[in-house]
């Protein structure tokens, strides 16, 4: 995977993903892989979902492919907080 995606701006990729330049299947596999080498020393994610990711980054590319109207953040991975979950493991509501 493309170490030059990291410093690509969302912008940037989003261009790259509507020339068909960029896959979103491979940002995301490159996402993935920093994630999950990083996860023993930051743990900056609760859960990773590498199956869900990649299904959807799938979808993604195959919209692509067929020429639909994408949105501004189609294609790009991303990864959220999930508050509710940490809540619930320090007993709060």
């Amino acid at each position: 995977m493309s170490a030059e995606f990291d410093t690509m701006t969302a912008a940037e990729l989003r261009r790259r993903i509507v020339r068909k330049d960029v896959s979103p299947v491979e940002l995301t596999q490159r996402a993935l892989d920093k994630a999950q080498a990083s996860q023993a020393t930051l743990n900056a994610f609760f859960v990773l979902s590498p199956e869900t990711a990649l299904a959807s980054a799938k979808t993604a590319e195959d919209a692509v492919m067929h020429g639909e109207l994408l949105g501004p953040l189609h294609g790009l991975p991303f990864s959220a907080k999930d508050l509710m979950t940490w809540n619930r493991r320090l007993g709060r509501s």
